[in-house]
């Protein structure tokens, strides 16, 4: 059989996405850095932080951390019923990834009715500046609730993350949060081990993504979100990153809410304390507001 006959054609939004936490304006276009290297198969986990640390009345959270991966709705879907009936909101911090993946975590977060936002899940004992340390990777996949600390600054949630944040039933994305999107890309696997595959032929590559990006629209049409989601994602290549601003985020249909509510927060850096204020500001010309 023939190599291009023996791998299957796999739609990915988020593979040359960016990995970095970003600083840029929210409205930025960037091409990624190459020489970062993507994080994990995302992690579900269990947080428990301090008392309203996820909202009024809310200490405890799902962390969704890394690439979204094919497998990443089963996963997800253990949880949950691990959880039984416990109803908990959910955090992304993901860079993106498989297209299919995404859309079935939207599906199944849409189907339970549950709240999802945008937010990095630190938990105790875990480097805050550090994208990426082995051992906090570990402990994300140990199966355990851990104390953590959920922060809404330095967050993202790029690519096909996007596609999952919006299938949930309520979406929360506050000021320092960034959503980033472009075009999808696909990429051949082999059958036979999953390990990427030489380049599919024009046409079946052609094919595929027509298939995929009419599976897109439809997804996001059924979750009642603005079709000009698509088409800004479309115009971007998908080896470049486009963040929205709040105003597109609110137009969208993405985060509809009127005001959001920040947390008072202090962002320790090297070059001193900055703090981030408590304030209640209209979400579609939200800015985090600070003094340094």
């Amino acid at each position: 059989m023939s190599r291009s006959r023996s791998a299957i054609l796999v739609i990915a939004i988020g593979l040359s996405a960016t990995v970095a936490l970003a600083e840029s304006p929210a409205d930025s276009t960037r091409t990624p850095d190459p020489r970062k290297q993507p994080p994990p198969p995302i992690a579900f986990f269990l947080a428990k932080g301090e008392p309203d640390a996820c909202g009024a009345g809310c200490s405890e959270w799902i962390a969704a951390d890394g690439m979204i991966d094919q497998a990443a709705p089963q996963r997800l879907r253990a949880l949950l019923q691990r959880l039984g009936k416990r109803r908990l909101p959910i955090y992304f911090h993901s860079p993106g990834g498989s297209v299919e993946g995404a859309i079935e975590i939207g599906r199944l977060m849409r189907a339970r009715q549950m709240t999802a936002g945008v937010a990095r899940t630190i938990p105790q004992g875990c480097d805050r500046w550090r994208d990426r340390e082995s051992a906090c990777d570990a402990l994300k996949r140990s199966g355990r609730e851990l104390p953590a600390e959920l922060r809404t600054v330095r967050t993202l949630c790029n690519s096909s993350c996007v596609y999952a944040l919006v299938g949930a039933a309520g979406r929360e994305v506050a000021a320092g949060a960034q959503l980033g999107v472009h075009a999808a890309v696909v990429v051949a696997y082999h059958r036979n081990g999953g390990a990427p595959a030489a380049k599919a032929p024009a046409h079946l590559t052609a094919a595929a993504l027509a298939r995929a990006n009419e599976r897109i629209e439809r997804y996001l049409a059924s979750m009642g979100i603005d079709r000009a989601l698509f088409r800004t994602a479309s115009e971007v290549s998908h080896d470049r990153v486009r963040y929205l601003t709040r105003d597109e985020i609110a137009r969208f249909g993405i985060d509809r809410r009127d005001f959001h509510e920040t947390r008072w927060i202090t962002e320790e850096r090297p070059s001193g304390a900055t703090m981030v204020g408590r304030c209640r500001i209209p979400v579609a010309t939200a800015a985090v507001p600070r003094t340094t």
